[in-house]
């Protein structure tokens, strides 16, 4: 059994005369593809003769196996060892570090031990500005009663010298005469707005109003019964016809709704390459005798 191998049988003539041949699959490995994906055609065995060849990477004959490598340093030890005792000498990187151009003298290393830490002075005018926080928006730093001590706080009419300022509302102010008369005559001179309309730029003329007047009821219906009875055809509305290519929303031939394209998750109209590709599916039969007519390139497992 061990040297068994599994066929089936594969149609190699036409849908409507069939011809069915043993089709020999070598192992399990030579047929079984490394993913189901469209297109996909490198095997289990395509796949561990490529690691391979990437494992060789290209060595020469004398030394693509780990037997070959093994011998040949058995062979060369000392070069091992001078390798080993270079290796030696060297520190292990480290990410983020790495030789500086600059050399670290004795004297750089005196200087350094020579330095103490700085002491911030503590006295009044030494001391650094309160911290704002979150509390603090347009408030002013002020100085307090001892020396040495401020704070954020917020300006009053004592501050800036405005206790004696008359605070008076503005709908309390008065206004003068002159002030009064030029509102009244600038509101004089308005119109009253009115919801949905505005002044037009183009002026409304006499002669357009007369002309407007003139126009009866009776003139308006025969103009429009004279247009409908000779200029328009009386199929118009059956002579326009639908166009899938029209792209635009305003014309009578504009399909609207049309569904586009279907993909994974939406529903749609099929595109030519995959109704191609559906058309060249080969079929798969499971039947206890070869079927009398089956497309070209189908496959036929007999059970």
């Amino acid at each position: 059994m061990a040297n068994e191998r599994r066929f089936a049988y594969r149609n190699t003539g036409t849908a409507e005369t069939p011809v069915w041949e043993k089709w020999f699959m070598k192992t399990i490995a030579d047929a079984v593809l490394m993913s189901d994906s469209d297109g996909e055609t490198k095997t289990i065995v395509d796949y561990v003769d490529e690691k391979i060849a990437e494992l060789i990477g290209g060595a020469p004959a004398t030394y693509d196996t780990l037997k070959e490598i093994a011998d040949y340093i058995a062979s060369h030890q000392e070069v091992a060892d001078a390798i080993t005792a270079a290796i030696g000498n060297k520190v292990d990187k480290e990410a983020g570090k790495g030789l500086s151009s600059n050399d670290y003298t004795n004297a750089e290393k005196e200087k350094l031990a020579g330095l103490t830490n700085y002491t911030h002075p503590t006295g009044d005018g030494n001391l650094h500005v309160p911290a704002t926080g979150t509390d603090n928006a347009g408030k002013v730093l002020k100085a307090g009663a001892t020396a040495g001590s401020a704070s954020w706080e917020s300006l009053t009419k004592a501050d800036v010298g405005l206790g004696n300022v008359d605070n008076t509302a503005d709908a309390d102010k008065p206004v003068s005469t002159a002030q009064q008369t030029a509102i009244n005559n600038a509101v004089k001179n308005k119109v009253d707005k009115v919801t949905g309309k505005q002044l037009s730029t183009e002026d409304y003329t006499t002669t357009e109003k007369e002309k407007l007047a003139a126009l009866s009821t009776e003139d308006l219906e025969a103009a429009y019964e004279h247009s409908q009875a000779v200029h328009a055809p009386s199929n118009a509305q059956a002579n326009v016809q639908a166009d899938w290519n029209e792209t635009s929303a305003s014309s009578d031939a504009y399909i609207k709704n049309k569904p586009g394209a279907a993909t994974q998750s939406t529903a749609g109209l099929m595109s030519a390459t995959d109704k191609e590709k559906l058309d060249t599916l080969p079929e798969i039969y499971f039947a206890a005798d070869l079927p009398a007519a089956a497309p070209a390139g189908s496959i036929c497992f007999l059970v």
